[in-house]
């Protein structure tokens, strides 16, 4: 059993992430790309060496001058993290390397581990079930859609996992979010 001091510190420091990342993605003078690579690479250190994992982030030199709606900072950011929380709970890897870049006003990142991998064939059927799991991957899928990109999920078991994303980075002008 959970002491109960126990679990109100667990709860109050989630609260505490959660507004954060409420008040990151709402300010706008975070509104540019190289704001967004400053967190996911500050969130993937924190994540991946609390747990004694190595973490490259290869992002190469941004403009600073590229600016992201507050929703698709917020999403990415989101995918990143439901990948990197999928990583650490169910990858047992020792290794993760992601890279971000931007290429004909499109944005990719691809977060690849290289741990137990699973039966992505399984787990993204449409015979999927919550109880299954992969409900992050589901997650992350609707969100790439929603912000009119694709998220690709390659792994099989003791392969590793690779999470791609493509993105238009201002899906306002393609009709999208």
């Amino acid at each position: 059993l959970v002491h109960p001091l126990e679990r109100i510190k667990v709860v109050s420091k989630d609260l505490v992430a959660v507004m954060s990342d409420v008040v990151w993605a709402i300010n706008p003078q975070k509104d540019y790309l190289h704001d967004l690579v400053q967190r996911m690479r500050r969130f993937g250190s924190d994540i991946f060496s609390g747990r004694a994992i190595s973490f490259e982030f290869a992002a190469p030199e941004l403009d600073d001058n590229i600016q992201l709606g507050a929703n698709v900072r917020r999403e990415v950011f989101a995918i990143f993290k439901e990948a990197a929380n999928n990583i650490v709970k169910y990858s047992s890897c020792s290794a993760v390397k992601c890279e971000f870049y931007i290429e004909r006003s499109e944005l990719f990142l691809t977060i690849r581990d290289d741990g137990v991998g699973f039966d992505a064939e399984r787990v993204l059927s449409e015979k999927f079930r919550p109880e299954m799991g992969g409900n992050g991957l589901v997650s992350m899928r609707r969100r790439a859609v929603e912000l009119g990109g694709t998220i690709a999920v390659l792994s099989a078991p003791g392969r590793g996992t690779a999470i791609s994303l493509r993105i238009p980075l201002h899906p306002h002008e393609n009709g999208t979010a």
